[in-house]
């Protein structure tokens, strides 16, 4: 039987798990945080409400865990000696033609370079999402400060724009006008646009229940606040429903409502128009697409 060098013991291993399932547990509750367009990963934890409070807890495991890791390995990591300043000055030999060994030990000095920056903005995600968790508990100036803070640090890679390049940052220029990336965009971010989204229901269906995006509502109306709306159901360019209602404004910036008078038929695809109001904002109208199975 051949002999094993242990790398990381198994306290380390259960260490990183914890690190690495809390991570995307953050990354997907994040995303539909982050924008709008992903709101569609909210489904993965019951909706906004179990989005944002997936996340808080999440966070409390990856601001405990990682520091422990960083901390299980920070002699390794803050050792730099003249082998790793040579690793440096060659930037691992990835650039060269020609193989040559470094003698780096347990991490060369790439990933200590790259562990003492995830250190770092491992804490400051930490501190900036304490904030973001109480705001009313601190000021709005470091409030505001911390959600940007906290948005770049999830973000950490921007590209700089250049008219002749090809890797552009951003969909819109500041005229307006597209980019090249906008039609590609569009015809990937367009399933899971929950803005004027697509749902599939049972055949047979009376009555369905939708969930309409008014993230705009949430600029100046608190959670709870009372939407009302006139809803129409069309099958094609006929009107099959209309009606009228009001529903609490959701914490995730959403209205659940039924789309009463409405049968939705096997392989048949409805157009449901929701037009939606506030006492403070103005109407928005949304269109959400629903097919019977």
């Amino acid at each position: 039987m051949g002999k094993y060098v242990e790398r990381f013991n198994t306290a380390e291993r259960v260490l990183h798990w914890f690190v690495a399932a809390s991570f995307f547990t953050l990354l997907l509750s994040g995303l539909g945080l982050y924008s709008r367009l992903f709101h569609g990963y909210f489904d993965l934890f019951g909706g906004g409400a179990g989005a944002i409070l997936a996340h808080k807890y999440a966070g409390a495991v990856f601001f405990i865990s990682s520091p422990m890791l960083f901390l299980n390995h920070a002699k390794e990591m803050f050792a730099f000696d003249e082998d790793d300043r040579k690793w440096i000055r060659s930037l691992g030999g990835y650039l060269s033609k020609n193989p040559e060994h470094f003698n780096s030990g347990k991490f060369n000095a790439g990933q200590k370079l790259f562990g003492i920056f995830m250190g770092i903005a491992t804490l400051l995600l930490g501190v900036t999402g304490v904030i973001n968790w109480v705001p009313g508990s601190f000021p709005r100036g470091l409030v505001q400060f911390s959600l940007m803070l906290h948005g770049l640090l999830f973000v950490w890679f921007v590209m700089q724009d250049s008219t002749g390049s090809l890797w552009q940052s951003g969909i819109y220029r500041l005229d307006g006008t597209p980019k090249r990336a906008e039609p590609r965009f569009g015809v990937v971010a367009g399933p899971v646009d929950p803005v004027n989204g697509k749902m599939t229901v049972k055949g047979g269906t009376r009555n369905p229940l939708v969930t309409v995006f008014l993230r705009e509502y949430c600029a100046n109306n608190s959670a709870g606040a009372t939407v009302g709306y006139t809803v129409r159901g069309f099958l094609g360019t006929k009107l099959m429903s209309v009606g009228q209602g009001a529903s609490p404004l959701g914490i995730d910036c959403t209205v659940r409502l039924r789309v009463n008078g409405l049968t939705i038929a096997k392989k048949k695809t409805y157009r449901v128009q929701v037009a939606a109001n506030t006492a403070t904002t103005a109407e928005i109208v949304r269109t959400i697409t629903v097919t019977g199975a």
